[in-house]
């Protein structure tokens, strides 16, 4: 029987492949990294942990609202780290990996022409994740 956290990481992996204009490739310290072009929105160490990149105004507020940590070795980045807990864990980290998707996703559209992202209501995705008020306050500021 797999264990809980492989299947976390299997669930958090299938959500991040159905968003536009994802990879997903081996990360360089172990586990899977997902990339919008060439940023990293994240990456999975293994069965253990997800770590999340912000620009430091979003991290903090993810932070401040108790969503995840400040990360495991760069506390002081712009970076996150969830770690698995359990089943649910799935759902919080696909949620958190889309917020930062979002944030990239909207500063790529700036200065790209993407079709595929062109499509994308950042907002209203934005809005439908439903996280704390102050993250999506935070968020939509970086996004505007």
């Amino acid at each position: 029987m797999a264990s809980t956290s492989t299947s976390v990481a299997r669930r958090v992996e299938t959500a991040a492949t159905g968003w536009p204009g994802v990879t997903v490739r081996d990360h360089r310290f172990g586990g899977r990294e997902f990339r919008l072009g060439t940023r990293e929105v994240g990456h999975l160490h293994g069965d253990r942990q997800a770590d999340i990149a912000y620009p430091r105004p979003v991290r903090d507020a993810v932070v401040e609202a108790g969503l995840a940590g400040p990360h495991h070795l760069f506390p002081d980045s712009g970076w996150v780290t969830y770690r698995v807990e359990g089943s649910d864990s799935a759902d919080r980290i696909a949620d958190l990996l889309r917020l930062s998707y979002l944030v990239h996703a909207a500063a790529l559209r700036r200065r790209d022409d993407d079709p595929e992202l062109a499509a994308l209501d950042v907002l209203a995705e934005l809005d439908a994740l439903g996280l704390d008020p102050d993250v999506t306050v935070a968020a939509r500021a970086r996004i505007a």
